[in-house]
């Protein structure tokens, strides 16, 4: 897909604001609300998922990954506490690495600020869907 053989993967998970916000929008559409105006204007009102108003494109982006997800995805989900996403990823980092080369395969979370990110890929990450940069 990339035309590459990596040698180092970096995998970006999401912070953790954007967890919440992930959240709060799948509760509203499992509940049948998907009007994007009234679900930015829940967000903002809430102190916990307000820093979704700098990035719109973003609420709309996890509305689609959401109503794209198959709906007995989207009640597990819900259902689930806290998700320790970069522990599952690290957890699998030596299968990942042995299927791709052997590249060492780093994990990050988007809100550590002494990460190696040379191309900000990281501030793309959403949960559920890790960014990655790979040399």
């Amino acid at each position: 897909m990339t035309r590459i053989t990596p040698s180092k993967i970096a995998v970006y998970t999401s912070a953790g604001w954007k967890e919440q916000v992930y959240k709060t929008i799948l509760a509203n559409i499992l509940d049948g609300k998907t009007n994007f105006g009234e679900i930015m204007k829940q967000l903002i009102a809430n102190p916990e998922t307000a820093k979704a108003k700098t990035d719109p494109k973003l609420v709309q982006k996890m509305m689609e990954d959401i109503l794209s997800t198959p709906l007995d995805a989207r009640k597990r989900r819900l259902k689930l506490g806290g998700f320790a996403e970069a522990t599952a990823i690290q957890d699998a980092a030596s299968l990942l690495s042995a299927e791709i080369n052997k590249a060492q395969i780093v994990v990050y979370s988007e809100e550590n600020s002494s990460k190696y990110d040379p191309k900000s890929k990281a501030k793309s990450a959403r949960p559920f869907k890790p960014a990655v940069y790979m040399e």
